[in-house]
């Protein structure tokens, strides 16, 4: 085989080629450490087959623990087995005994294996000092045939000898059958011989025995340094004890750590725990070491979980789980657990360490929010009201649980979107939310909006919205957020009491009707038949004297009679009843023209079709109200009423050129006349559908409006036994 260079991983040999044999005495564990990681690291990044054989006192899991700091992706060389260890008595003993002729056979093995499946070769690492039982003899007899062996393969072998464990005879003989011997002291490397050192001991024996002596005053030199290294390990273990002291008080942090350390074997037995354990449960420390976490502390309900990873964890695998406790006084704690496996070097199970944190203050903290968040959907289902959250870069709706009741929307199936929500809405009243969540979009401020939507059972509800402006940290608006709340049944009851001030309204009218006949027809035919009996005693009378006092009777029983008729008509106008609402506003603003000493135009713009007798009312009393509050405060010149169709709606305006008011402060005095007469016009318009709205101010005179719906119209027609 031509001579192929490797890189040795070890900084004093540097470049090396295949089938050499290095001797690397070493002074500590971690001396032996340093050396393997880098020897072992450079064999797998040259996709080398690497065997590691572990003699005491290093384990499987200090070697793993140290390789994976220089190897980080040991786990998978690992798993492609590119690296296997195992344990000397696994690799050298056969039956219990030592056979040199099946190691090395099994070296040959091995290599063959890697060959096969396509690694450049192979390096190992193995230490032969625990065969010292047997003798020296066989140690020399075996790094002999090894050496002979990997000559011309396509291997390199490392043999570690710890230098504690060797005598200045036993490090010569074992360097004889090495083709390099290192030492390495306090991270310091010393060759003892160098690369070409094998071509030097073949041409010394071939040559003189001189060169012999030579190598015996080495090994003297060997033997200096040697006890000089004997002395420097037993400073190191002196160092080693203070080390001990210094493991004491990590051991102190151990016992003052806030979470519960515990270690358990297979069973659940506790072996060890720390003092927090006695603040979590309750419990001793002492009384601890004596528990079962089945029989003591863990409730039936939780004996799955914690025998699950116990059965996961013995397998090696690392668990993370919740569990409770139950402590001394009966009372439970929850605790959020992680555990990991203890393997001896044998891969024995030892136990499982568990470091348990204490969370109950966090459960208790979610279990009132739950209940909190109970408490709400509660609150919101007894209240008919849901909340809503629109995000509008992304165009996704969310909503509470109670608004998918009130909209009737499956949850699995409603799209979450802007579009899914505009499309339960009444077709009528999609342009006025549109118009409403554009202008929260635009301005940022609050809203509110009625609308009706339609649910999957075609049932029409009404739903009241009120909303506010989400803002990112530049101030822009990038979503709302609201309540939805079902109206129907508030609506239901305000329908309700508008039919019944309608009928109030109506029993008044009525009332005033039958008061104006009364007035009319009894006390104004009375005073009638007076005044004619009194003209017939005047002109049959002959004293003369008496006349005077006849004709103050009959100018009295006059201005009796035109009180009367001025009574009745403004209980309940008798021209409303028989010609209809025009020709009575008209007769009204003309009236009232002449009393006042104002001027008045009085426009209709009106078909002769009578309208239904609410609204005629509605109208007369709004512009009688209107043309009152003239008369006593306005102290106006000139005043327009006009009356006009507008498509479906009928238009009253009322206008003056008087003296204003501003129209807020009169609506916050409440017990004012003037509040309760503008109070009054307004609930007339409301209880037929309509809408009032008065503009004025001070010095520029006033304005009413009202507009009303024209449902239906009625002819002409006599409604003596209407209720208006």
């Amino acid at each position: 085989m031509a001579t192929e260079f490797r890189e040795s991983g070890i900084s004093v040999v540097g470049v090396t080629s295949w089938g050499t044999h290095v001797c690397h005495f070493y002074e500590t564990i971690q001396d032996l450490l340093d050396t393997l990681e880098s020897y072992f690291k450079v064999g797998l990044e040259h996709h080398e087959f690497c065997l590691w054989v572990l003699s005491e006192p290093l384990t499987e899991e200090e070697a793993r623990r140290a390789l994976q700091q220089a190897v980080p992706d040991l786990d998978r060389y690992l798993a492609e087995r590119s690296i296997e260890m195992l344990p000397h008595d696994a690799w050298y003993l056969t039956g219990g005994a030592f056979d040199l002729h099946s190691v090395v056979q099994g070296w040959q093995e091995k290599l063959a294996q890697a060959l096969a499946r396509g690694y450049a070769g192979m390096r190992v690492s193995g230490n032969p000092v625990w065969m010292h039982s047997q003798g020296w003899w066989d140690v020399r007899a075996y790094e002999q045939a090894l050496d002979v062996s990997i000559a011309q393969q396509r291997m390199l072998v490392l043999c570690t000898c710890p230098l504690a464990a060797s005598g200045a005879a036993d490090i010569l003989d074992v360097t004889h059958h090495h083709q390099v011997a290192l030492t390495r002291r306090r991270g310091q490397w010393e060759i003892v011989e160098t690369p070409e050192i094998k071509q030097a001991k073949e041409a010394i024996e071939r040559r003189n025995e001189g060169l012999e002596q030579q190598v015996r005053a080495r090994t003297n030199e060997l033997v200096t340094a040697c006890e000089a290294l004997q002395r420097e390990i037993a400073e190191r273990m002196r160092a080693e004890e203070a080390l001990r002291e210094r493991e004491q008080k990590y051991r102190s942090l151990f016992e003052s750590s806030h979470d519960v350390i515990v270690l358990l074997d297979a069973t659940g037995n506790i072996l060890e725990i720390n003092r927090r354990g006695e603040h979590v449960t309750g419990y001793a420390q002492s009384t601890l070491l004596h528990m079962n976490v089945f029989q003591h502390l863990v409730p039936p309900e939780d004996h799955a979980i914690v025998q699950g990873m116990l059965r996961d964890v013995v397998q090696g695998q690392v668990r993370e789980y919740e569990v409770h406790w139950r402590t001394q006084t009966g009372s439970i704690v929850y605790l959020d657990g992680a555990s990991v496996p203890r393997f001896a070097p044998s891969g024995e199970f030892l136990s499982t360490l568990c470091t348990l944190r204490d969370i109950t203050e966090r459960k208790q903290a979610e279990e009132a929010l739950r209940q909190s968040a109970f408490d709400l959907a509660e609150a919101q289902r007894v209240a008919r009201l849901g909340s809503w959250r629109f995000d509008i870069a992304t165009d996704t709706v969310r909503w509470s649980e109670e608004l998918y009741q009130i909209f009737d929307v499956d949850k699995t199936a409603f799209g979450g979107t802007y579009e899914t929500f505009l499309s339960r809405v009444h077709p009528n009243d999609r342009p006025r939310v549109l118009q409403v969540n554009a202008e929260a979009r635009a301005s940022g401020a609050p809203f509110e909006v009625e609308y009706r939507i339609t649910t999957r059972s075609g049932q029409l509800k009404h739903i009241r919205e009120v909303g506010y402006a989400m803002k990112d940290g530049a101030g822009a608006v990038s979503g709302l957020f609201g309540t939805a709340q079902d109206i129907t049944e508030r609506k239901r009851a305000e329908e309700m009491l508008q039919s019944f001030s309608q009928r109030l309204i109506d029993t008044q009218e009525a009332e005033r009707r039958r008061i104006a006949r009364e007035l009319h027809d009894e006390i104004g035919q009375a005073l009638t038949a007076l005044k004619i009996n009194s003209q017939a005693v005047q002109s049959s009378t002959e004293a003369v004297p008496l006349a005077p006092q006849w004709h103050d009777s009959i100018d009295i029983i006059d201005r009796t009679l035109q009180q009367v008729r001025d009574l009745a008509f403004d209980l309940r106008p008798s021209l409303l009843d028989d010609l209809g609402l025009v020709a009575a506003l008209r007769w009204y603003v003309d009236r009232e023209a002449q009393r006042a000493g104002f001027s008045a135009t009085f426009v209709a713009d009106f078909s002769e079709t009578r309208v239904p007798a609410d609204l005629e009312t509605a109208c007369f009393r709004i512009a009688q109200a209107a043309l009152t509050n003239v008369v006593r405060h306005a102290q106006a010149r000139q005043v327009e009423v006009e009356l006009r169709q507008r498509g479906t709606e009928l238009h009253l305006m009322i206008r003056d050129d008087g003296v204003g008011f501003e129209v807020s402060a009169v609506e916050n005095r409440r017990v004012s006349e003037a509040h309760l007469g503008l109070q009054g016009m307004q609930e007339r318009a409301l209880i037929l559908g309509g809408q009032l709205d008065i503009t004025s101010a001070p010095g520029r005179g006033t304005e009413v409006h009202a507009w009303f719906p024209l449902m239906s119209s009625a002819p002409l027609q006599s409604r003596e036994n209407d209720t208006p």
